[in-house]
This record gives structure tokens, C-alpha cells and sequence, in this order.
């Protein structure tokens, strides 16, 4: 986000102020704690994700100004997104891409299972492409593999 300094001073803002609002609607701000077991934990509260999908989305957003008028973002600055720089990541020499998920209502082993019965279908992976499983089952195998099981 390119914010002009000018224009956003003609709305009677600063930069700051408006990458504070930008920032709290967007990522959240803390407006509350709550007890949680022995700890405190943050409650966010953000706008509704429907409204902050696209970069259409976040020119569009409205900035409260100091004496309280209302104006879009794209009124005072310019929104584009930055596609970052390609990274290869290698292990053993050889590249690698990590892929990740998570499991809900399901066990671990059963979800094992059937991640295992969809990359091992013949065809699917290029040939000299292989797959490790990592995460906590890695770990979990690890503890077991000096067990007596």
C-alpha cells in the first residue's frame, strides 16, 4: 500500500493513522481477554472476512478521519499486491515443497491412511518424485519405533 501524504492530509489524517486503521481491521485488535484454563487469551475482533478478501476489498475499506467523516482507501492511496520472490527449498540436495494440513474430526491414523492411499495411486506423482510424511506423525512414529509394539 503506496499511501499520498497530501491527499491523505486533505481527508485530515496521517499515514499512521491510516495504517493503524488498515492494520486493526485487517489483523484484529486485542479489545478483550478472556480466561482460558491458567492463562489469559486475546479475543480480535477484525472485519468480517467477506470484506477483506481482495484488493478491491481493501480499496474500498472506509478511514475514519479526526473529525469523523468517512472516505474509501483508494481515496488517499494506492493498494497493489506483491507476488514474493520463487524460494527453492532443498533436503538432501534434492528440491523439496512442504505441503501441510490439518486434521479435523478425524484421527490421525486413519487420516494416515487414506493421504498415503491418494499419493501412492500410480500415476498421480511424476515419475522420481517421492513423499515423506512428516509432522506429528513423524514424531509419533519416532516415539514408537522403541517401543515393543
Amino acid at each position: 500500500m503506496q499511501i499520498d501524504r497530501v491527499k491523505a492530509g486533505w481527508e485530515g489524517v496521517d499515514a499512521d493513522e491510516i495504517s493503524r486503521q488498515l492494520n486493526a481491521a485487517l489483523s484484529g485488535s486485542a479489545a478483550t481477554q478472556i480466561q482460558a484454563g491458567d492463562k489469559l487469551v486475546d479475543v480480535r475482533v477484525w472485519i468480517p472476512a467477506q470484506r477483506r478478501r481482495t484488493t478491491k476489498d481493501v480499496e474500498e475499506f472506509p478511514i475514519r478521519s479526526a473529525d469523523g467523516h468517512f472516505f474509501p482507501l483508494k481515496r488517499v492511496a494506492q493498494v497493489q499486491t506483491i507476488t514474493g520472490e520463487p524460494e527453492i527449498t532443498r533436503e538432501d540436495l534434492k528440491r523439496m515443497v512442504s505441503v501441510t494440513g490439518r486434521i479435523e474430526n478425524r484421527d490421525l491414523g486413519s487420516t494416515i491412511k487414506d493421504v498415503r492411499a491418494v499419493l501412492d495411486r500410480p500415476g498421480l506423482l511424476p515419475a522420481g518424485v517421492r513423499y515423506t510424511l512428516g509432522g506429528l506423525y513423524e514424531q509419533q512414529q519416532i516415539a514408537f519405533g522403541g517401543s515393543c509394539w
